[in-house]
């Protein structure tokens, strides 16, 4: 909403844009935060399939993750 002058009434002028997409930077944020989890839950799996699981999980957000960044 510019009025004659072109001079914007609450601010000086144009609104700066912030320097980073916050949508991909949400996406590695969430799954971030899934493997954090996980690293949590990891010393309650027992025997020998525990690095198996790491290796799993680890992989699939991985996967997940490039998929959705490349999609948005």
């Amino acid at each position: 909403m510019a009025t004659l002058g072109h001079t914007f009434p609450f601010y000086a002028g144009p609104k700066p844009t912030f320097p980073m997409d916050t949508t991909l930077a949400s996406i590695i944020m969430i799954f971030l935060t899934a493997l954090a989890t996980f690293i949590v839950i990891l010393p309650g799996i027992r025997g020998k399939t525990r690095l198996f699981w790491l290796l799993r999980v680890v992989t699939s957000l991985f996967i997940g993750a490039a998929i959705l960044a490349v999609n948005f």
